[in-house]
């Protein structure tokens, strides 16, 4: 909305009539809402890679044929951004305590190759080091959005039990290659087109012994 204001003429009654639709529209579905605590700043997680594209989208609502008051707006060159290492992202405060609880307690019908759902949780075992024991691949249904959910890897330690090895937007899956001991994680998500529609992007991680680096290596 920010972006189409700036383009409105407002010696033109259609472009003010539309954007004033815009705002009630706006005042109507979005001033009055509840979220629960981890939502807001997932949404924001989302909404930050689509910045250029919406910007473009709310300049396209307002044609200005050329006029030299359409302010430039850059073109993103990916909406998935592509992070060199896997652990940008952690689980709110409450979220996570809840999630150290089910890991604790709850897990112990959680241990097949199939994804179980405990609340808000879906936990899918793994053993990316093949000691025998799963480690978690973690999503929460308040951490999703249009271009799919955080995913977080949690390992459970004799020294700091549960704690988050990794994390990623995206669909992560596992590797058939082990590098310094840990399978490579594979992150899928989605690439939005200017022009419309969307392509998958997936890229590789390696354990470094410190954590989940970007490689170049196939998976």
């Amino acid at each position: 909305m920010k972006a189409a204001k700036a383009v409105v003429n407002g010696f033109l009654e259609s472009d003010v009539d539309r954007f004033n639709s815009m705002v009630a529209d706006y005042n109507n579905r979005c001033v009055e809402f509840k979220y629960r605590k981890g939502s807001l700043e997932s949404a924001k997680n989302d909404i930050s890679s689509f910045y250029s594209e919406l910007q473009v989208e709310g300049v396209s609502r307002f044609p200005t044929n050329g006029n030299s008051g359409t302010p430039s707006v850059a073109k993103s060159k990916s909406n998935y951004e592509t992070k060199k290492y896997l652990d940008s992202e952690s689980l709110a405060v409450d979220d996570k305590n809840k999630l150290m609880e089910i890991l604790s307690t709850n897990v112990s019908n959680c241990t097949t190759n199939a994804e179980c759902e405990i609340g808000l949780f879906s936990l899918r075992p793994v053993d990316i080091d093949h000691d025998g024991n799963y480690e978690y691949l973690v999503t929460h249904r308040d951490y999703c959005g249009s271009g799919g959910c955080s995913t977080f890897l949690f390992k459970k330690s004799k020294s700091t039990g549960w704690h988050q090895v990794a994390s990623a937007f995206g669909e992560v899956t596992i590797g058939n290659k082990q590098v310094n001991g840990y399978q490579t994680l594979i992150v899928e998500g989605k690439v939005y087109r200017s022009a419309g529609g969307w392509d998958m992007k997936s890229h590789v991680y390696s354990w470094t012994g410190n954590g989940y680096q970007l490689s170049r290596n196939a998976p």
